[in-house]
């Protein structure tokens, strides 16, 4: 039975990919205490970087992005701790994907959502690798003005790939670039 069919919607044209194919950037962040003698407001313009990385060449070209997330995240007016920074892991080709349904047949009710991230296996390997790079910035000698220790992940969610595959489970977001769900032409 079709998806519209179990809403009482009647079918014009059978189109079973619609819905389908749903991208996202699935996204965690490792946080940090900054030192007491950064001022985290007197130089924001200096917050903003990104590092592209290139996990499997030539495959996925620049398909990592590690990125400074500001203090104070205008989309969902979260605000850190004081004296807190993070670093988002992003990543920006993902092989799997995920759906858009209908949840009713009143178009009021929002649609289920299922971006379905780390389904598969190479996605959840690489954010592991991307946030392994982070922690391993975060860490070096480079960041000691700047940080006063990693907050999260834990050194003991780092310790196995197991725990650190929880943890980006547990702790995942989104980028907020949806697309897809039907082809164009």
């Amino acid at each position: 039975m079709l998806i519209l069919e179990e809403f009482g919607i009647l079918v014009v044209h059978e189109s079973p990919g619609v819905g389908q194919n749903l991208w996202n950037h699935p996204q965690s962040s490792v946080s940090f205490r900054v030192n007491d003698r950064v001022d985290l407001t007197s130089n924001a313009g200096a917050l903003r970087f990104a590092l592209r990385v290139t996990s499997e060449a030539p495959s996925h070209p620049n398909d990592v992005m590690l990125h400074s997330l500001s203090v104070f995240n205008i989309m969902t007016g979260e605000t850190l701790p004081e004296q807190t920074a993070r670093i988002a892991c992003a990543l920006e080709l993902p092989d799997g994907s995920g759906w858009v349904r209908l949840a009713s047949a009143d178009p009021a009710v929002q649609p289920s959502i299922n971006y379905r991230y780390f389904r598969d296996d190479n996605d959840i390997r690489r954010m592991r690798d991307a946030v392994r790079l982070a922690c391993s910035i975060v860490d070096s000698p480079a960041y000691e003005g700047v940080s006063d220790g990693r907050i999260t992940p834990t050194d003991e969610a780092l310790s196995t790939d197991e725990a650190l595959d929880w943890w980006i489970r547990t702790s995942i977001g989104s980028s907020r670039h949806v697309s897809g769900t039907c082809k164009i032409g």
